[in-house]
C-alpha cells in the first residue's frame, strides 16, 4: 500500500490541530478548576509541581 506525501501531511496537520484544540480546552478546564486528572486534585498537582521545582534547584554533591 503506497501513500502520497500530500495525504500524509494532511493527516499530520489534522492531528496537530486536533491536539492543539484539545490542549486549549484542557487548559481552560484547568484554569477554571473544572479539570479532572484521574483522582489528582488541582491543589495536589500544584503542590507536586512546586516541590519538583524546588527539588530541581537543590545542588547535588
Amino acid at each position: 500500500m503506497e501513500s502520497t506525501g500530500a495525504s500524509d501531511a494532511s493527516v499530520v496537520t489534522d492531528a496537530r490541530q486536533s491536539e492543539a484544540a484539545y490542549d486549549r480546552r484542557r487548559l481552560q478546564q484547568w484554569l477554571t478548576g473544572q479539570a479532572r486528572a484521574g483522582g489528582v486534585a488541582r491543589r495536589d498537582m500544584l503542590r507536586l509541581v512546586a516541590a519538583a521545582g524546588l527539588a530541581s534547584t537543590v545542588p547535588v554533591a
